[in-house]
This record gives structure tokens, sequence and C-alpha cells, in this order.
């Protein structure tokens, strides 16, 4: 694994606005997934409900035609209802841009490279579900992606909020924004965190 995919931590809220650090108790490798083939989307089912929090690590890449960059989407149990929400802040070491939106069907996450970026250039990607076994509560994610384009890179840093019900998380999948496909050899690793109570 690359440099930029080392673990980003773990946060676990507590009350109103109230963030306190926990150190994980347990790191745990679930299963790696590759995509063969240029396909439609890239994800787990059947997640064992053991842990406290879920991270993913990956690299991505779109085959859309015509761009350099692609946005993606992911989707929680394969919910396509317009409940995903999501802030987000990014760079390219010039510019810094925010932005945010509600009522998406798959909760947006930042840019990867498509067709027309640098041939074999993957961006790296990294996320987390937090709580996703508690059924009293909406589930967070914060994620993480970056790509370098030659000297034209970007960072993405935000996080999305799936409100269409409390439900375990079982399943997800990530998928490219518009019609194209991810590229062969994109690959995501899962990875489950326990903490102390």
């Amino acid at each position: 694994m690359s440099p930029i995919l080392d673990s980003i931590g773990s946060v676990k809220a507590y009350g109103w606005g109230k963030f306190v650090a926990a150190v994980p108790t347990s790191f745990e490798s679930i299963a790696t997934t590759t995509i063969n083939s240029a396909s439609y989307s890239i994800g787990f089912t059947n997640i064992p409900q053991t842990f406290t929090h879920l991270q993913v690590r990956g690299i991505i890449r779109s085959n859309r035609s015509g761009s350099p960059t692609e946005g993606f989407n992911i989707r929680l149990n394969d919910n396509s209802s317009n409940s995903y929400t999501y802030h987000r802040l990014y760079g390219d070491g010039a510019t810094v841009t925010s932005d945010g939106e509600g009522g998406n069907s798959g909760g947006p996450f930042g840019g990867i490279p498509a067709s027309t970026a640098l041939a074999s250039v993957y961006a790296g990607v990294v996320f987390d579900i937090l709580d996703y076994t508690d059924t009293n509560k909406y589930k967070t994610i914060r994620q993480f992606t970056a790509v370098d384009r030659n000297g034209a890179g970007t960072v993405f840093y935000g996080s999305n909020l799936y409100y269409a019900n409390t439900n375990a998380i079982t399943q997800f999948y990530l998928f490219g924004s518009s019609a194209e496909n991810l590229s062969q050899y994109s690959t995501l690793a899962l990875y489950g965190i326990k903490v102390a109570e």
C-alpha cells in the first residue's frame, strides 16, 4: 500500500458536539477486493457486525471518456434514496474550495482520475464508516481522497451523512458519478476497528 493510505485514526462521538479521540484496541483486516475488468461499482457485502467502526483504504480510477477527473459516490445497504448529504473541503496547492449539499442518491466523495488523466494514475482513498452497527443513530462517513496529476493534484477531505434509516450497515459500494465504469485494478481493502468503551 502507498504511504498515502496510512490510517487516519478513529473518533467516537459522545453527547452533543463533543468529540473524544478513541484509541483503537483492535485493527483487523476483513477483506480485499480488486476489479479485474472495468466495472460499474466496487464494494463489500455481508460485512461482519463485530466491530465499532469500519475503515476502507483503496486506489480508484474511472474510465470516463474525455475527462481528466470523475466524481464518485458511496451507497450504503444498496439504498439509492435521496438520503445522503455531504460537506467537503478540497485544494490543489493554489486554491482551497468548500462545498456541501443534501438530498443526494449517493454520498459524494472527492475526484478520481479519468481516461484523459496521466495513464496508470489512481486516486488514494481512505474513509471511515463510524459506529456502523449502532441502530440508534444515522451513519456518518469521514473521507479523504488525494490524487497526483503530474503536478496538478488535488486533496479532498469531507464527511457524509446517511439519514434514510438507522439500520446497521451490512454492505456498501462505490460508483462513478456518471454512466462510465471504474477502471480495472481499482482496489479496496476493508478493516474493522474495535474501540474500548
